[in-house]
């Protein structure tokens, strides 16, 4: 660095070809504003500093030297240069270098005088030997806006699918009833049984259905002699509270829990869930709490896939078909009334979780303390 000392700073060609010199010394190119010609060629540079300025040189020659790396702001502060020979020097082939060969060619200002046969490529090993003019990168390589458009593109679509996704398919909604319930299975471990079943059966049926369900089932059930007490959404359900919560709990509060299974009720939502609960409650109890009712013949494998519960139930368990005979009703009647079990005479089962003991959003006050954290059930005689 000691030749920088002795050079004059009138200078207007500066020739420094082959002198060893592996590094330049910034503050003279400063001071020294009338050069315009400056051969740099057969040493032994490493880098091009950033912070090189000489505002007023033309032609500046580079080759030969040992630098791999010129980028966009390389000659930035040389606003005059219009030639330049880099050939000959060990490049690495990189958005770089990539980037300042596009913007050369763009502006058109700057040429390169020993451009393309004295560029090759030095690094990476795959590149070895191959001419930086072949060097042509993918735009999502080289190109941070792009990937960054296409990564907040894809990740909107994810984020759309998903909740539509969830929207179709009620995901959130079934996360939430999961999550209800393996809370309350969870505080059922370590509570007590404080309460009876209200009901001694819910009723789960689809509104076409509706008059057939207060005509027959009901008329013949309430009416009995011990009545049963039954609930049914239309009549049962408490007003302004979430349907999801009526759902829960009133199946929790019922003993057994009878479907009456149609074509109107494979096409309703709420049924689903409604047998989505219950499958739920009968976990681990062999689904002795369910009654399937048939009252019109349906092909299992004909129902929808999200109706995979039924499908195994209408196949692995014993249902009650309602008779379009009068004569074989009496019978139908018989049938129910010995699955339901008598008025009053309902045991409870001792590990019977309780859903409904889960926070449904109510704010109900309860004057035991204990009873705010059991989560089973007991069952006793149905209120009258």
């Amino acid at each position: 660095m000691e030749i920088f000392k002795c050079l004059p700073i009138t200078l207007h060609y500066l020739d420094l070809s082959s002198s060893e010199l592996d590094r330049l010394e910034m503050s003279y190119f400063v001071r020294c504003q009338d050069l315009q010609e400056l051969k740099l060629s057969g040493n032994k540079i490493k880098f091009i500093p950033s912070e090189w300025r000489c505002p007023s040189l033309r032609i500046l020659a580079m080759d030969g030297n040992s630098f791999g790396v010129i980028s966009k702001g390389s000659f930035v502060n040389m606003p005059e240069l219009t030639s330049l020979k880099a050939g000959n020097n060990p490049y690495h082939c990189t958005c770089d270098l990539y980037g300042f060969l596009q913007e050369t060619r763009r502006k058109g200002k700057l040429t390169l005088l020993d451009w393309p046969g004295g560029w090759t490529c030095f690094h990476p090993e795959s590149l070895l030997d191959v001419g930086v003019a072949a060097y042509t990168p993918g735009l999502m390589e080289c190109d941070v806006r792009v990937v960054v458009a296409i990564s907040v593109s894809v990740t909107a679509a994810v984020i759309i699918a998903t909740m539509v996704l969830c929207w179709r398919f009620d995901v959130l909604w079934y996360l939430q009833a999961t999550y209800r319930i393996v809370r309350s299975k969870y505080r059922a471990r370590h509570a007590h049984p404080t309460r009876a079943y209200a009901y001694h059966a819910f009723i789960s049926y689809s509104c076409s259905d509706a008059d057939w369900v207060r005509q027959e089932l009901l008329q013949r059930l309430e009416s009995s002699s011990p009545p049963y007490r039954i609930c049914i959404h239309e009549r049962d359900f408490t007003p302004g509270k979430w349907i999801i919560d009526n759902i829960i709990e009133n199946i929790e509060s019922s003993y057994k829990i009878i479907f009456v299974l149609s074509r109107s009720f494979v096409d309703s939502e709420w049924c689903n869930y409604e047998l989505y609960f219950a499958h739920q409650r009968a976990v681990g109890l062999g689904y002795e709490d369910v009654i399937l009712v048939v009252k019109e013949a349906i092909d299992p494998q004909s129902l929808p896939h999200k109706f995979c519960k039924l499908r195994k139930m209408l196949s692995t368990k014993t249902y009650l078909e309602w008779p379009s005979e009068p004569s074989r009703q009496p019978f139908f009647w018989v049938q129910l009334r010995n699955v339901l079990g008598k008025p009053g005479a309902a045991e409870p089962s001792q590990d019977r979780v309780s859903l409904a003991s889960v926070e449904l959003g109510s704010d109900e006050s309860v004057n035991n303390p204990a009873e705010e954290e059991t989560a089973i059930d007991t069952v006793a005689s149905p209120a009258s």
